[in-house]
């Protein structure tokens, strides 16, 4: 690693000089105004880098093609959000009824609601996941291993009006807020993720698990101001345990440091996936909010909307003043 070296230069240069950080930040997603679900929603698909989209992971049951339908029905009761527009170009569903799960995308606000009975078949790993995402540009770099002021900064304003399910660790509902991260040349993957909601759940403790769909490491942070894996902003909200009206803005940024210590708590939960523990190796590929529901052993719902979600990086280059 590259931190001691950086220490050393650092502190010769303070014999004469004073290091001042310049740093620059530059915005690589501002959620855009969308006119619709048309072309910007689907199931089971990936959108092309730099297009921001709603994603359905499970299939429709209802429908022949396993898609959803445009409805006019109004599922804002469940994400707290009411286009003002045409509902039939704004909101898609499982199935035309007030109380089936659906998406919603107008303006510069989206939302979903999501209900296991619409999946009385049940799905794979017993999930229901209707997901806003953005995938970033090949070769997005967050860190490039020498300035430790270099950061991530993710924000959005969230409302999670409906949450019920039993409480049970597959039955319950959540809220994640997920930075994905791939080594171009090993083509290794992992997440770091801020938790921003848990329905009836004290704040959790942060772990490192494996993802049972992709196998791939998991470093799980809580969005408060005691979280190892990434700073709380001081206008951000903390960690919510209950379903909410109204909207709350949510606020965080991972530095180099915290990116490092993620990559190590991998390593020593899992010694047998190898990754690279130079944080230069990574890029950052793709955001989304997890928002999902769990039901093996028991039903679930909730209903969410978002607005104002952003992703930037910060780049702290190191410049000599003279003293």
């Amino acid at each position: 690693m590259k931190w001691l070296g950086l220490t050393l230069v650092l502190s010769s240069a303070l014999v004469t000089t004073n290091a001042i950080a310049d740093c620059k930040t530059r915005t690589i997603f501002k959620q855009p105004v969308v006119t619709g679900t048309k072309g910007n929603f689907c199931v089971k698909c990936n959108f092309p880098p730099g297009h921001f989209n709603i994603v359905q992971w499970e299939s429709n049951p209802q429908s022949a093609d396993g898609g959803d339908v445009p409805t006019d029905r109004d599922i804002g009761h469940k994400t707290g959000f009411h286009p003002a527009v045409n509902k039939e170009t704004t909101q898609v569903s499982l199935r035309n009824t007030n109380v089936s799960s659906g998406a919603q995308m107008a303006g510069r606000t989206v939302g979903a609601y999501i209900n296991s009975a619409d999946l009385p078949n049940g799905a794979p790993s017993n999930k229901f996941i209707i997901t806003p995402s953005i995938m970033f540009k090949p070769g997005t770099h967050a860190f490039n291993g020498l300035d430790r002021g270099d950061r991530i900064n993710v924000s959005f304003d969230l409302q999670v009006p409906v949450a019920g399910d039993e409480h049970k660790p597959l039955s319950t509902t959540y809220v994640v807020s997920d930075l994905d991260f791939t080594n171009p040349e090993t083509r290794a993957s992992f997440y770091v993720n801020e938790m921003v909601f848990h329905n009836a759940v004290e704040r959790p403790n942060e772990w490192v698990f494996l993802d049972p769909d992709t196998k791939m490491a998991v470093v799980l942070g809580v969005d408060s101001p005691s979280s190892q894996y990434a700073t709380f902003r001081s206008k951000s909200a903390s960690y919510q345990k209950r379903p909410w009206i109204g909207w709350k803005h949510f606020s965080y940024s991972i530095d180099q440091m915290q990116f490092h210590s993620a990559l190590l708590a991998v390593q020593h939960k899992y010694p047998g996936i190898k990754l690279s523990d130079d944080v230069a190796d990574w890029d950052l590929t793709h955001w989304h909010l997890n928002a999902e529901l769990l039901f093996k052993s028991g039903p679930a719902e909730m209903g969410w909307s978002m607005r104002k979600a952003a992703v930037t990086l910060t780049s702290c280059g190191m410049q000599a003043a003279q003293t």
